[in-house]
């Protein structure tokens, strides 16, 4: 923070008595073109300030990104971009139905749902429908078996199954208590 200010300090200085003599300049040859000195000093502001306004709304950014992500630290990875949640509740690993919608050619069906059963419902603790470990395994079965098996759902299966439960079910309960709350 005292780096910032020691910083700006003298640009606030310098742009304030360049804009104050160039107004003065002009207003002295006629009163009404004051502004114009304005206007030519305008592009020293610029210059000397992009980069403070610019790293501003940058840690702006970072900040919002921080804490929307905050709370879900030790529960959830990415795969080609998107996000899935993870939730490890009475050793069975759920996945939320919207983070594994994102991913998932073709959609399921109503009837596949069905025949999921216990391994398709309401994750334990929250409100959100969701696959156990088990459920998103019989899913992805249907989608990788036959030969015409779309390439990314054969490269997310093994994503799945090589490094996002083993990683998940690694996790120390400690990390595991403070992250559910």
């Amino acid at each position: 923070m005292r780096n910032f200010f020691f910083d700006l300090v003298p640009r606030f200085i310098v742009c304030g008595l360049l804009s104050w003599i160039a107004v003065r300049l002009f207003s002295a040859a006629d009163p009404r073109t004051g502004a114009i000195g304005l206007a030519i000093v305008a592009p020293a502001w610029g210059f000397l300030f992009a980069r403070p306004v610019l790293d501003f709304v940058l840690s702006i950014r970072h900040r919002g990104e921080h804490d929307a992500l905050i709370r879900w630290h030790g529960r959830y990875y990415s795969f080609d971009g998107q996000q899935l949640r993870f939730y490890w509740l009475d050793d069975v690993v759920w996945v939320p139905q919207k983070d594994v919608g994102k991913l998932l050619s073709p959609a399921w069906s109503e009837r596949e749902l069905r025949l999921l059963g216990e391994h398709y419902a309401q994750i334990p603790g929250t409100k959100e429908m969701g696959f156990s470990e088990t459920g998103l395994r019989k899913l992805l079965l249907a989608r990788t078996e036959h030969r015409r098996a779309d390439y990314q759902m054969i490269r997310f299966k093994r994503w799945l199954e090589t490094e996002a439960f083993p990683n998940v079910k690694r996790l120390p309960s400690s990390s595991l208590s403070s992250a559910q709350k």
